[in-house]
């Protein structure tokens, strides 16, 4: 039976204690956990503070706090032993870490959480110091996995002083680990990378980029669902059996293309697919698209790409293609085997020269380890490479369950890739209802396949704010070309312009190219909502509605999901 008096102390201090320090630090959550019934519940969360617990606590929406409560926080005996405070907190339900006579601190957790009783715990051990690594105490891994139908809430607690005060808790989807085939170290490490990597996107170092529905620089159309692949994670369901395939009407897109430039101010029209190099018509519709002052974009595979095409699709007013290549698409082992494949393109580009390179592919749990080879190819070639879009793999069809252990965080691919890459993040877009970001951008600075450095939000702001002075809409794709030292020294105001300035200079060298990365996170599905991104760039006209493309199948089985 649960501790009665701790239960009452905790639900008559939530009224008195907790809305008051809620309001003190302005906390702020981002809640996406969903209460089980059935489930025990251990707390797994950050410690950047001592009043972290209580924050965290009290946090809990009042109809989730009165199923959770008591929390027994498991607190360092040297707090215990103070006779002024040992009475405080054990009425707020905290257990010392030292052993007694009922047995070990975790034995007692595991018989409290079998009385059904939340169980809280830092995995740091400690309060954190700054830029201190830690590696996670298994105390949570162990418990999570000795008691039957228990699960962890990853909770990231994070203090910050701009542009306001606040604190922001974020509690994410209760996890399960003890069937997992791994040890309890990897278990307890991959628990705590919930709570460290949750959220240290800094978002005050971030340009919020002001795209909406009506005023977005990006439109996205599909002329055709044919295609040579069945990539894993296609949109469309192209992998799926007995997909539908059929050509959309040149005049038909044409309207579409007139409707997003009057209706949503777009600077670029993408063109996606099924495959856009199946569609018979695409020379016109690129032709078109040119002759109303817009750029193009084209998703392609690449396999109908030759030197000839290219050049007919450049004549055509062509602005980039982007290329989608992966080891699961093509069903080979390495990365650095698609690289050739890669390398065979980037030679492709240099010889007919004036258009724009890029590469796209899903990252999941499975191929996150591909990124440093990854990473030295697109900076080996940023002469010619503009653009790398990684997008995180999710399951977005209709009646289709994938492995939820391949799923993998924004936080964890932007993490990986900063590293890899050597960059910074400049600008984003959010979710609606939650912190979440959707769409995250590093601009950064090459030489001869060297990084000079990432131009930071201030310098993104500026260009997008001067093209929009100057041309009246936003931009997403700009040519591709060598920057002269000469075009930036105007910019030197800036930190992020000088520093690259000064190491272009040490180098003797007089230009620069640029390359964009950008990470995109599809909707989620949370409490039975979808999440969708903020100013969604890819949506599309489907049935007079603009709707989210990557979610299209869905609204096209009769799923009720919001349209803009």
């Amino acid at each position: 039976m649960k501790n009665i008096v701790i239960s009452m102390w905790q639900f008559v201090t939530y009224f008195f204690i907790g809305i008051p320090l809620k309001l003190i630090f302005n906390v702020k959550t981002d809640y996406q956990f969903l209460y089980e019934k059935d489930k025990k519940y251990i707390i797994a969360a950050n410690h950047p503070e001592r009043i972290d617990p209580f924050l965290i606590s009290y946090s809990f929406p009042l109809k989730d706090f009165v199923k959770l409560i008591p929390f027994r926080f498991i607190t360092a005996d040297k707090y215990m032993k103070n006779i002024f405070l040992k009475p405080i907190l054990l009425l707020y339900g905290c257990i010392t870490t030292k052993k007694l006579s009922s047995g070990t601190v975790l034995e007692r957790s595991i018989k409290l959480l079998n009385r059904g009783e939340t169980v809280f715990i830092f995995p740091s051990g400690e309060v954190e110091k700054k830029n201190k690594k830690y590696d996670p105490k298994i105390g949570v891994a162990y418990l999570e996995n000795k008691v039957s139908h228990s699960k962890v809430i990853p909770v990231k607690i994070k203090y910050e002083k701009l542009p306001k005060k606040c604190v922001k808790v974020k509690y994410k989807e209760s996890i399960e680990m003890k069937n997992e085939p791994i040890t309890m170290d990897e278990s307890a490490k991959k628990i705590y990378s919930q709570i460290r990597i949750s959220g240290d996107l800094d978002k005050d170092t971030l340009y919020n980029l002001p795209w909406s529905i009506k005023d977005n620089p990006n439109g996205w159309i599909e002329p055709t669902t044919f295609c040579q692949l069945k990539c894993p994670g296609c949109y469309r369901g192209l992998a799926e059996k007995n997909p539908k395939r059929q050509h959309g009407s040149l005049e038909s897109l044409k309207r579409e293309v007139e409707w997003l430039k009057k209706h949503r101010n777009v600077q670029t029209i993408s063109i996606a697919g099924g495959e856009p190099l199946c569609y018979p018509e695409l020379d016109k519709l690129v032709k078109f698209i040119s002759s109303e002052k817009l750029k193009t974009k084209i998703y392609t595979n690449g396999l109908a790409l030759t030197n000839n095409r290219l050049r007919e699709l450049k004549s055509a007013g062509v602005t980039e293609l982007i290329i989608h290549i992966d080891k699961y698409q093509r069903n080979v082992e390495s990365e650095e085997v698609l690289n050739k494949i890669r390398n065979n393109y980037c030679e492709m580009f240099r010889q007919e020269g004036g258009v724009n390179l890029g590469f796209i592919m899903p990252l999941s749990k499975k191929n996150i380890s591909d990124i440093p080879a990854l990473s030295n190819f697109y900076k080996d070639n940023s002469d010619i490479i503009n653009l790398v879009v990684f997008t995180l793999y999710k399951d977005m069809l209709p009646d289709k369950i994938i492995d939820k252990n391949d799923i993998i965080s924004m936080d964890e691919v932007a993490s990986e890739i900063k590293k890899a890459f050597n960059l910074e993040y400049c600008a984003y877009l959010g979710k609606k209802n939650s912190e979440d970001i959707s769409w995250l951008f590093s601009l950064s600075a090459y030489s001869e396949g060297e990084i000079l450095g990432s131009f930071d939000k201030e310098f993104y702001k500026s260009i997008q704010k001067n093209y929009y002075n100057k041309k009246g809409r936003f931009f997403i794709t700009i040519k591709n070309k060598p920057v002269p030292l000469s075009k930036l020294t105007p910019l030197i105001s800036n930190y992020s312009v000088r520093k690259i300035i000064s190491k272009l200079i040490k180098k003797g060298r007089t230009k620069l190219n640029s390359q964009v990365v950008l990470i995109i996170d599809a909707p989620d599905k949370r409490n039975n909502t979808w999440e969708l991104c903020e100013g969604c760039p890819d949506a599309m006209l489907y049935n007079g509605k603009l709707v989210p493309s990557c979610l299209l199948e869905r609204i096209k089985s009769g799923e009720d999901i919001y349209t803009y």
